[in-house]
């Protein structure tokens, strides 16, 4: 006989047949002590040594909402006995593509990372709980998996689109304007919208636009307008507003008055117009020159009724061509005019003072008149008559201006009648210049 080896598992193997059949004999009894139910209540253990499935798992109740365009939360009622939960989605309602599945040992799940505005089905079904109906039985599920729930769907949102950013908003006239902002990816349209407050609460106005840029008209001038646009896109969710920008409308500009304008003195011309609507005052402007860049001067005019308005220019240098042109200034409801066409107008000479006689002799054919004489006089003219109201028989003499600047000249008349009374008068003339008026009327008699 063979001597006894020691097997890994440290059990002596005798090598007869008397050890082996006992062996045999105390397995067998085991297997069947463990096979028998202990009660009648426990179902028999089949054929292969397994014991029978008692119960199939209920199905859960699935409800499915939306967070978000790319998640949504799945949640069902707890079933008894259940161990874990196999939820499983996909686009497709038949769940023969593409489908996902989580193992989840909650009554609910988040399905992240999805695709906007993309519809998903989902379900549900509670696994067993591998657990023993009895310990005393072989080990292995007394509950089978349940089977799937009703399918529920759900979509998710289109992607939310970015907020428009606006470049520039600008006038472009007095009842216009310009919007301008940057594309936004995925939108096929905008929204402008404008109003006259903060809130738009007044005079709201809405407008669509497929391009990036867009022009408004009929605005009231002079007012400020607040503009901001949102993107809007197929299948996408609407942006937010834009920060807002604000634009004032200018005034509507004034119509340019029609001038007129005359000569008064050397010193003074007379500047007239017509009333403007919405006009709060007047400039004028006036140069000696046609393009407004010599010895400039403006004058403000407060009138603004009446068909036409008259201001007069004082001060002026005589005998000297002056250009007037006049705008018309806005009182808030309207934007200042343009300047009128430049109408010129040349001042009168300078007028020379009036010399006086302030002497005389006188003979019996002939008198000497001694009279003062004036600045920028070059002659003097002395009319003589009978008629003392100088309607007839004028005759007229001159002198020229000393060379010495004496304030007084003479001159002699001769030929005259004896034992006659004679009107005198004179008067200075000059080059540039204006003659002066005459002077008072002096009489003398001639001798006998």
């Amino acid at each position: 006989m063979s001597k006894p080896t020691e097997t890994s598992t440290g059990v002596q193997v005798a090598g007869t047949i008397v050890v082996g059949l006992v062996a045999i004999i105390s397995i067998s009894a085991i297997f069947v002590w463990a096979a028998v139910p202990r009660d009648d209540k426990n179902k028999h253990i089949d054929d292969g040594g397994q014991p029978e499935v008692l119960e199939k798992l209920a199905s859960p109740t699935v409800e499915v909402s939306v967070i978000n365009s790319h998640e949504i939360r799945v949640k069902w009622n707890s079933i008894s006995n259940a161990s874990n939960y196999d939820l499983q989605w996909t686009t497709d309602s038949a769940f023969t593509s593409g489908v996902g599945t989580v193992i989840s040992a909650a009554t609910w799940s988040h399905i992240t990372e999805l695709n906007a505005n993309t519809t998903y089905y989902v379900r549900v079904k509670a696994k067993g709980t591998g657990q023993y109906r009895n310990s005393d039985y072989y080990s292995g599920p007394v509950f089978s998996d349940s089977d799937y729930s009703d399918v529920q769907s759900a979509t998710t949102p289109g992607l939310k689109l970015e907020t428009p950013k606006i470049i520039e908003v600008s006038a472009t006239g007095s009842n216009a304007m310009s919007v301008t902002w940057y594309p936004v990816s995925n939108a096929d349209n905008y929204e402008i919208q404008f109003a006259t407050d903060l809130i738009f609460t007044r005079d709201v106005t809405t407008i669509k636009s497929t391009t990036t840029s867009q022009d408004i008209t009929g605005l009231n001038p002079n007012t400020i307008y607040y503009v901001h646009v949102k993107a809007k896109g197929t299948g996408c969710i609407d942006s937010d507003y834009s920060p807002l920008k604000s634009v004032t409308r200018p005034a509507e500009k004034l119509d340019s008055p029609t001038v007129k304008v005359s000569a008064i003195s050397s010193s003074e011309i007379s500047v007239t117009w017509n009333s403007i609507s919405n006009a709060g005052s007047f400039e004028i402007q006036f140069a000696t020159n046609a393009r407004f860049t010599a010895d400039v001067g403006t004058v403000q005019s407060t009138a603004t009724w009446g068909d036409n308005i008259t201001e007069l220019i004082t001060e002026l240098n005589p005998n000297t061509t002056y250009y007037v042109r006049v705008k018309a200034i806005g009182n808030g409801q309207g934007s200042d005019s343009d300047f009128s066409p430049p109408q010129s107008v040349t001042t009168a000479k300078p007028k020379l003072e009036t010399p006086k006689i302030v002497d005389g002799r006188w003979g019996r054919n002939k008198i000497e008149v001694v009279l003062t004489t004036v600045s920028n006089a070059d002659r003097y003219y002395i009319d003589y008559t009978t008629d003392e109201d100088f309607n007839s028989g004028i005759r007229t003499v001159s002198v020229n201006s000393p060379s010495d600047n004496s304030p007084t000249t003479s001159r002699e008349i001769t030929g005259l009648n004896a034992n006659t009374t004679y009107h005198v008068r004179v008067k200075a003339s000059g080059a540039g210049f204006i003659d002066s008026d005459y002077s008072k009327t002096i009489w003398f008699q001639t001798q006998r």
